[in-house]
């Protein structure tokens, strides 16, 4: 809820004021939010915790700008027009909706997602406003409180728009459950097992470096893969995760260097396997974070997916194409080529609309594979 901060923005008459409240309280709610980006400097950026900790202050410093800077807008705009209190409030949402949706971010940011991890039926409104549509709802209802408590404190009539948020909060969920139940059925089923060995960080460097340790890994997920099959029995796919093969899968038939244990495993399974590994792009030479769907056989069924949105600091360092010195400053960090865009792969009929990693926060791209 952005109230207090929208109430000081109400009460104090300096753009100074604005700015700094504003930025201060995207600096702590950027902290909260991604204090992981420190772990991943640290871990996958290899650099010492003490640069990773100023890493993320700045990050924190620069990241969500774009509450400010709406402040600052949305300041100037009613200074301009000389708007009522209750206008003013109401056309926060405005403003901060369109700097959330146009200053550009390294990890799309929103409230949107709110709804769906609280459960609420809501979210499934999503496929028409999108989460960032629920995002701005959740600014109006920020607006609503503001006006009932500006006019609860000036003695005038508060009570509608007080529980015109909790009304309009049932109605959506109404409207989402059913919308959800009215959603096509669909025209099949398929049964997955997921699959995940429990490989440590260190392990999967030294995997990827090449030598034993990529048979250590590989045959930690087929032996768990192993046991699965023989409790649960036989899917129609095994999934494992991202980057779970160590290793460049060069050829479709997977009959070339280490691909060709991966190809006699899945021969073993006798089911479909889809799983994480490498490639390399085109033109740049530079590994991609890819997505494979294989066959009984052990070949692709498809062309892979390479991932498009990479992870900041993990597989590529922001402005590092623009200033490659960065990519020698630090030569631990990763640098990963980009994916063409969302790509929906041919399963003998399945279509699979690959995602790798945090691709799966983001609706424009789940949108995008339709």
């Amino acid at each position: 809820m952005y109230v207090p901060l929208w109430l000081a923005w109400m009460e104090t008459k300096s753009t100074r004021q604005v700015f700094w409240t504003g930025w201060t309280s995207q600096f702590v709610l950027t902290l909260i939010g991604f204090n992981w980006v420190s772990y991943t400097v640290y871990e996958f950026g290899h650099l010492p915790a003490p640069l990773a900790g100023v890493v993320l202050i700045i990050f924190c410093a620069l990241a969500h700008l774009h509450i400010p800077l709406a402040g600052l807008a949305w300041f100037w705009f009613c200074e301009k027009l000389r708007l009522k209190d209750w206008a003013k409030i109401l056309t926060l949402p405005v403003f901060l909706t369109v700097a959330e949706r146009a200053y550009p971010m390294i990890f799309q940011w929103h409230h949107g997602y709110t709804w769906l991890w609280g459960g609420f039926p809501a979210f499934h409104l999503a496929d028409i406003i999108g989460f960032s549509g629920l995002s701005t709802v959740n600014f109006a209802f920020s607006a609503l409180i503001l006006v009932a408590l500006m006019r609860y404190r000036s003695g005038g009539r508060w009570q509608a728009w007080a529980f015109s948020v909790p009304l309009i909060f049932v109605v959506m969920n109404l409207f989402g459950f059913y919308h959800a139940r009215g959603l096509p059925k669909p025209d099949s089923k398929v049964s997955m097992m997921l699959v995940q060995a429990n490989i440590g960080n260190q392990e999967k460097l030294l995997a990827e470096a090449g030598g034993a340790y990529r048979d250590v890994v590989v045959d930690k997920f087929f032996q768990a893969t192993r046991q699965g099959l023989e409790k649960f029995g036989k899917p129609d796919y095994v999934v494992w995760p991202e980057t779970a093969f160590p290793e460049v899968i060069p050829d479709p038939g997977l009959a070339m260097g280490f691909a060709a244990k991966l190809c006699e495993m899945v021969v073993r399974f006798d089911t479909r396997l889809i799983t994480g590994g490498y490639s390399i792009q085109e033109g740049t030479n530079l590994y991609t974070n890819s997505f494979f769907i294989l066959n009984k056989n052990g070949v692709w069924e498809d062309k892979p997916y390479h991932k498009t949105v990479l992870l900041a600091f993990g597989e590529y360092i922001p402005f590092g194409d623009l200033f490659p010195k960065f990519y020698e400053w630090l030569p631990y960090t990763g640098h990963f080529g980009r994916g063409p865009g969302p790509a929906v792969l041919n399963s003998e009929g399945l279509k699979v609309g690959a995602q790798i990693c945090y691709e799966g926060l983001f609706d424009w791209f789940t949108r995008d594979l339709g």
